[in-house]
């Protein structure tokens, strides 16, 4: 069960044992322990999935215990990753095909996605007043970091959905070779999302790791202004309409912002820790 699996590698000493067992005994506790089983996801009358707009894994009461409340904090900002994650697939899949319903979906987890920043921001302060083990300490500070960008791209994602629905309301029509390079670029930062999420999860501080990830943020750069630019030259040659080059270079910026979020995920245990 994931409440037991983060909070287990806390339990290192007697005191600190019998306090967990006393709150997993308690009537609170058996209740949290009940909700931690349930499915996140809520399914909508009509097929949809939408996340809901309130704190899963994190209460107040968990404050006072500190090394409890950072584990669940940490879940919920887990959570919000998936969240973010899920709404950029959502955004590329409309680009490339609309959806009416995922675009609902996309508009609803947004909402979640802006709860979410404030509720966990508002709970790390809190937990950051009370007396904390220097590795909790840190944990906290790279969560700090984090939930902004989780936030970001959430709020990028939500660009290139408008844009999918611009495109898809005005039909505009892209080159083969335009929409090749749109999906290999989207298909670079969807993968350096992943790693990013996956490195905050295992707080990475690796120094080899990290350079990876530096480096396919380089490549993301470097990608989106040659791709810019080759664009550039196929407006001055007349090569496509204007809406056309106003749609594909919003979909550069906010893949390449999508990127730069990400590189800060994969970044933050390291930049917390301050070494």
């Amino acid at each position: 069960m994931d409440l037991f699996k983060s909070v287990a590698h806390y339990l290192k000493n007697t005191d600190l044992y019998l306090a967990v067992i006393a709150f997993i005994c308690s009537g609170y506790g058996m209740a949290l322990i009940y909700s931690a089983t349930l499915n996140p996801v809520s399914i909508k009358d009509d097929g949809s999935t939408a996340e809901e707009m309130k704190l899963l894994y994190f209460d107040a009461l968990m404050l006072k215990t500190p090394p409890i409340a950072v584990a669940q904090l940490f879940n919920e900002v887990q959570r919000m990753g998936g969240i973010a994650m899920g709404n950029f697939q959502r955004a590329m899949e409309c680009f490339n095909e609309w959806d009416a319903k995922k675009s609902e979906e996309l508009a609803r987890n947004e909402d979640v996605l802006d709860y979410l920043n404030r509720e966990i921001t508002d709970s790390l302060v809190e937990v950051k007043g009370l007396d904390l083990s220097e590795k909790d300490t840190k944990l906290v500070g790279s969560m700090f970091h984090v939930v902004n960008d989780m936030e970001r791209i959430g709020d990028h994602s939500q660009n290139i959905m408008e844009s999918a629905q611009l495109k898809n309301q005005d039909e505009v029509k892209f080159s083969p070779k335009a929409v090749q390079e749109l999906e290999s670029l989207s298909n670079l930062v969807r993968a350096q999302m992943q790693r990013s999420l996956d490195m905050f999860k295992a707080q990475v501080t690796d120094d080899t790791l990290l350079g990876e990830v530096e480096g396919v943020e380089d490549e993301i750069d470097t990608t989106t202004e040659a791709l810019r630019s080759h664009h550039m030259d196929r407006l001055k040659n007349h090569k496509c309409s204007a809406k056309n080059g106003m749609i594909y270079l919003d979909m550069l910026t906010n893949l390449e912002r999508i990127g730069d979020h990400a590189e800060n995920i994969a970044t933050s245990a390291k930049s917390a820790t301050g070494i």
